[in-house]
């Protein structure tokens, strides 16, 4: 059952919003590159609460890939344009 969902940019999880976060949260990291400093920094912090972690990315081999338990790889495309 969920409880409570928060939305929380990774660069102010940084900056003092983990303290709503616990172990029985499941987070999901939506990331095209899945690189980004803030996500690489935020990883191991969230790995010593315990938490469950998604990540959904653009890009098949970043750095933060190999600790997650679930990592799935989304091509997104702008609406309107093809490839």
């Amino acid at each position: 059952m969920i409880e409570h969902v928060n939305f929380i940019h990774a660069t102010e999880a940084l900056h003092g919003d983990m303290g709503v976060i616990n172990s029985n949260d499941i987070i999901i990291f939506y990331s095209n590159s899945g690189d980004t400093e803030e996500i690489v920094k935020l990883v191991p912090l969230l790995k010593v609460l315990k938490c469950k972690i998604i990540s959904i990315t653009g890009n098949k081999k970043y750095t933060a890939s190999k600790i997650f338990r679930f990592s799935s790889r989304c091509l997104c495309y702008q609406r309107g344009l093809s490839k």
